[in-house]
């Protein structure tokens, strides 16, 4: 025996799938049409599943090569005129045979955002007529990155073109032996100076971890501190072997 409501299913049923293909119908006449207009859009917005597919555009930088990261800072928030003046920093930059420019905000590619269809063009010439502050916005992994949240700094990453065997050599020439260090901040800071004395590098970034603790708070805690304070020691004592104190 069928209830009352599914009486009335069976009396309606023809309605009710007359009912859905026309949803059907309307949504594959109006969905593509709202992708187009706000799919962009929906992309470039900060959240988590936005991002992830924005960090796509940028899996080709390849920051295992960035030997120096230059810091450029301007009385006022960068507009189009400190956009095509820091194009032609990074053009003298390129110009010259050791260095390349590894990412900047004159050189890195995005999607376009004003075209109806996405397409990938280097970040000045999806600027139009809007603030470059304004753009950088739009894409989360340029946002508090290569430029700053004022719109003031923005960053260069370069990197040495010389990589070639002889400079290995001279890199391993300055090697210490890492097993007299008892911390991997003391084997990290002995590897960046010895590349810094053997001229491939000018600047290195270290770190340590540790100190995302989940239990036993205060035991862990201690622990990771005195390691970090170890490494210090580690670093310091290579930075006076070498006479550099006056460059750290």
């Amino acid at each position: 025996m069928l209830s009352d409501s599914g009486k009335t299913l069976v009396r309606h049923r023809w309605w009710i799938l007359s009912g859905f293909l026309a949803l059907v119908g309307l949504s594959a006449i109006g969905l593509p049409r709202l992708q187009l207009e706000l799919g962009l859009d929906r992309v470039l917005e900060p959240g988590l599943d936005e991002l992830r597919r924005a960090e796509a555009l940028y899996e080709d930088t390849p920051l295992d090569l960035v030997d120096a990261t230059v810091v450029l800072t301007s009385p006022a928030a960068m507009d189009q005129d400190g956009l095509e003046r820091l194009g032609g920093i990074v053009e003298r930059i390129e110009a010259d045979d050791r260095l390349d420019v590894i990412t900047s905000l004159a050189t890195v590619t995005v999607m376009d955002d004003l075209s109806p269809i996405p397409i990938p063009r280097k970040f000045p010439a999806t600027v139009g007529d809007r603030s470059v502050t304004e753009v950088v916005r739009r894409h989360p992994l340029l946002h508090e990155t290569l430029l700053s949240a004022d719109g003031r700094s923005t960053i260069l990453l370069l990197g040495s073109t010389d990589r070639s065997h002889d400079t290995i050599a001279a890199l391993v020439a300055e090697l210490p032996d890492l097993s007299l260090f008892a911390t991997g901040l003391g084997r990290q800071a002995a590897v960046a100076i010895a590349g810094y004395r053997a001229g491939i590098t000018i600047s290195a970034n270290l770190s340590t971890g540790g100190f995302d603790t989940h239990s036993d708070h205060v035991n862990r805690q201690t622990q990771a501190l005195d390691r970090l304070s170890s490494g210090l020691d580690e670093i310091w004592d290579e930075v006076v072997l070498h006479g550099l104190e006056d460059r750290v």
